[in-house]
């Protein structure tokens, strides 16, 4: 269970889903994955701060599924 005192951290939410598009994963797909909630997700969308422990997951879901080959090519995806 996470302190209360432990810090938070921002994650942009328009890179996550372009990573998620990247790879062929949907919010509730990445959610399971990472045994987090679906609102989790949600609100990394709508900007919640998470936990390092709970950025670790996600970022190891991300890492074990490489990117579909060809998709980044025909997504529409906006990045800075």
């Amino acid at each position: 269970m996470a302190s209360r005192h432990e810090s938070h951290i921002a994650i942009d939410g328009a890179k996550l889903l372009a990573q998620m598009n990247r790879r062929g994963l949907s919010a509730a797909q990445l959610a399971k994955a990472a045994n987090v909630s679906p609102g989790t997700i949600s609100g990394l969308m709508g900007g919640r701060t998470i936990t390092p422990r709970t950025a670790r997951r996600i970022s190891a879901v991300l890492w074990s599924h490489q990117p579909v080959p060809g998709l980044a090519e025909i997504l529409q995806i906006e990045e800075d």
